[in-house]
């Protein structure tokens, strides 16, 4: 562990399911992360989430309950207006401004990084660590953006938020795919269900 490395791991978390948490883990681990930062998306300009802010905060805080490692932040969240990840980098480097900086992004972000505002800025404020198996002929990064950022390879489980949302609206279970707490929330505030 070296106390002078923090994670930021963001996304939509709607909802947060296991893949997340195996993906940070390892991350964590293998990057030898002092303290890997949740940071739910809040207002995102590429993907419009499903549930409240709120219920995918609460989601996040009780999947990670229990891990030291791991720790929420709600910066995003309250920040109004769009949300750029170059102003979590900014904020979070305010708030750490002795910590290294790691970005973890999954593989379908690294493929949009053409698109994402102020890269460059990214990339010189942190490093950023790409999560993946493998880098397939699907996943064509630049060169120049290849020698800038970081590939983990690491284990993926074959799931998404969507593919979770879409069972919730199916009628067919989660169980397993989600922390049990997680799934019990989701349940109680019928979250994802089919209109009637």
């Amino acid at each position: 562990m070296n106390l002078n490395k923090l994670g930021i791991f963001g996304g939509g978390f709607d909802p947060i399911h296991i893949g997340h948490l195996v993906e940070a883990q390892y991350a964590a681990e293998e990057l030898e992360l002092d303290k890997l930062l949740f940071i739910p998306t809040g207002d995102h300009p590429l993907k419009p989430q499903s549930a409240s802010s709120e219920a995918r905060l609460e989601m996040t805080r009780l999947a990670i309950t229990g891990n030291p490692m791991f720790e929420l932040s709600d910066v995003e969240i309250k920040r109004t207006g769009k949300s750029y990840t170059i102003d979590t980098v900014n904020q979070v480097k305010k708030l750490f401004p002795s910590k290294e900086l790691y970005l973890i992004v999954g593989l379908d972000n690294a493929d949009t990084f053409h698109k994402w505002h102020r890269i460059d800025e990214i990339l010189d404020l942190c490093k950023v660590v790409v999560l993946s198996r493998m880098m397939t002929d699907d996943y064509v990064l630049s060169p120049s953006l290849l020698e800038k950022i970081m590939i983990l390879d690491s284990p993926i489980i074959e799931t998404s938020s969507t593919e979770i949302r879409e069972r919730i609206e199916d009628g067919k279970s989660i169980r397993y795919l989600v922390p049990d707490k997680v799934r019990e929330y989701i349940d109680s505030h019928k979250l994802y269900q089919a209109a009637t």
